[in-house]
């Protein structure tokens, strides 16, 4: 599994103050939206901009071994910064794009239109919604066939979650015949439906096997080297150890072919700035496991930017780019003042609000500089995922279970052994391995979703072993747990 970092823009920064290098660091592969290629509005000027902005990006950053990934920009018009008279202008723009400039990304996203917020009606009337997808995904057919480079690039969105997106996606997906054209797909609908749904199973367990069987049954599939599958928007520790699962599970069922899953989020580096004050991370601890910090700025022990004391977490050089160490320096210097000032400030904006005030906003620098931090943070749990797996031969032991019985059984002590809760302290403490397990996985809610996650895996796994030829029975199994999800009445 790998992970895409979200950036803002195409535009690179400035040589002083520029944190790109540093990201590049810890991941190779950028995703960028199409959004301000589109601009306000949709003038051909803002097409011109974004496309110089991405060549000087590839000048500036050609020695980084990185892969650039383009999102369609469709999420705007969800947000309804475009509405619906604007469809087919998104649509010319995105395909002139997705043809002119093809030799400048790696990889890039369906354009699709699931529904906008301020145009609640358009996702309620059916015949609309797919029209206006099936307007768009023709186009990407016909370029396809054009510039047969593109298939190799190209990442079929599924929506499933809101509406019965799923079944226009799936009529879509039929009427097109798209198993004849889609090599690579993505799963969306995923920002933001995890604020409030935090301890129910992952919504796209079902949708993921969805994904491996029209794989399985596509046209390409004897021929296929590689299994793609990329999930939009995830960030929560619960989702990213599923798709680490899925991932080793999903290694089972197709032998010989390689499985390439991949994941993006924005939320590390907005968290990085929002909360760097008081936000915990893993850093790496030399060759024996990983390091818990409880703050960012506990990072900054040495005295001198250029020497290490031996811990590699300790070790800025690691993590930052040579020409803004002594920025990152001076930045975490100044946060144990700043965590300082934001409780007092917090104290006072408490007491404002209690009197009726309104509390002035801080500024609050160079907080960028957390960005690389947050981002190897997050790399490093996602190792850590990973290893607890692996370790447990937890996909093996998935394939060897009887009866769902068995799997509630296995799923709860997988989470004992996760949280190390059987063990004593000592124990813990002198094993690196368990340490940062136990430091990971130490919050109740967080192992009760692996577990809930585990169960359905297990009923989608039954579904694929004795069922998968029977596409009704896996649709009506997705669309019940989408019931099932948005309305979290089910036990798992």
């Amino acid at each position: 599994m790998l992970f895409v970092n979200v950036l803002k823009g195409p535009k690179p920064g400035k040589d002083n103050s520029d944190i790109a290098p540093s990201i590049f660091k810890h991941v190779d592969n950028i995703l960028i939206s199409l959004k301000s290629a589109y601009g306000e509005k949709l003038s051909d000027k803002s097409m011109g901009t974004f496309c110089n902005d991405l060549k000087d990006f590839h000048e500036k950053y050609d020695n980084f071994q990185k892969k650039i990934w383009i999102d369609s920009g469709g999420y705007h018009f969800i947000t309804g910064t475009y509405g619906t008279d604007d469809i087919e202008k998104i649509i010319k723009k995105y395909h002139h794009f997705l043809i002119e400039y093809r030799d400048s990304f790696d990889f890039i996203f369906s354009l699709d239109f699931p529904f906008n917020k301020k145009e609640p009606s358009f996702s309620k009337n059916k015949k609309g919604l797919y029209d206006a997808n099936k307007s768009s995904l023709k186009m990407s057919i016909d370029a396809i066939g054009k510039h047969t480079e593109l298939s190799d690039k190209y990442y079929f969105v599924v929506q499933f979650l809101k509406d019965k997106q799923y079944d226009v996606w799936r009529k879509l997906y039929k009427d097109l015949d798209l198993g004849r054209v889609i090599k690579n797909r993505a799963i969306g609908g995923l920002v933001g439906v995890r604020k409030v749904k935090r301890s129910v199973p992952s919504p796209f367990i079902p949708v993921a096997y969805r994904c491996l069987v029209d794989f399985i049954n596509a046209q390409e599939f004897q021929n296929s080297k590689t299994f793609k599958l990329h999930f939009l928007g995830v960030y929560l520790l619960q989702d990213r150890f599923e798709i680490l699962l899925l991932e080793s599970l999903f290694k089972t069922y197709l032998p010989g072919i390689e499985v390439f899953f991949t994941y993006d989020s924005s939320a590390y580096v907005k968290k990085a700035m929002k909360g760097h004050l008081t936000l915990p991370a893993f850093m790496p601890n030399n060759s024996f496991g990983y390091k818990y910090i409880q703050r960012f700025d506990d990072i900054n022990v040495n005295t001198d930017v250029e020497i290490s004391d031996g811990d590699e977490f300790l070790d800025l050089n690691k993590i930052y780019d040579d020409k803004v160490l002594h920025l990152a320096r001076s930045v975490l210097e100044m946060s144990f003042e700043k965590r300082n000032k934001k409780l007092k400030k917090d104290l006072v904006g408490k007491i404002d609000k209690e009197n009726g005030k309104k509390s002035i906003a801080d500024e609050s620098g160079r907080i960028d500089i957390f960005q690389p931090l947050n981002i190897l943070s997050n790399k490093c749990q996602d190792e850590i995922l990973k290893a607890s797996i692996e370790r447990r031969s937890l996909a093996d032991q998935i394939v060897k279970l009887s009866d769902n019985e068995h799997c509630k059984e296995c799923a709860t002590n997988y989470i004992f052994e996760l949280a190390h809760l059987d063990e004593n302290e000592r124990d813990i403490c002198g094993d690196n391995v368990k340490l940062s397990e136990s430091d990971l996985f130490s919050d109740l809610n967080l192992l009760w979703s692996i577990r809930r996650n585990i169960i359905l895996t297990y009923k989608c796994h039954q579904y694929f072993l004795k069922n998968s030829d029977d596409e009704d029975r896996l649709d009506n199994m997705l669309n019940s747990f989408i019931d099932d999800f948005n309305s979290d009445t089910k036990e798992w």
